[in-house]
């Protein structure tokens, strides 16, 4: 295995755990927070629970992208080499 393709796994492999420390605290944090109220949300208004829930997939993956991203520009991971 080449050298470029190691950097390129070890790359991969931070950055898989970057996400999945920020999944789960993503997860905690709605479980947490709004539970109760996507629950009632779902039982009152369908359509309404649809487009939230769209909305939140949205926002997850820019947010999620945006922070891994800065991190991984932090731990110089973007750099040339």
């Amino acid at each position: 295995m080449s050298s470029d393709m190691r950097k390129r796994l070890y790359r991969f492999g931070v950055q898989m755990a970057i996400y999945t420390v920020l999944v789960t605290i993503y997860l905690f944090l709605v479980v947490r927070y709004l539970d109760d109220w996507l629950v009632a949300l779902y039982h009152e208004n369908l359509f309404l629970y649809a487009i939230i829930a769209l909305v939140f997939i949205v926002v997850q993956a820019v947010f999620l992208d945006t922070v891994t991203r800065f991190l991984m520009n932090r731990l110089g991971f973007y750099k040339s080499d």
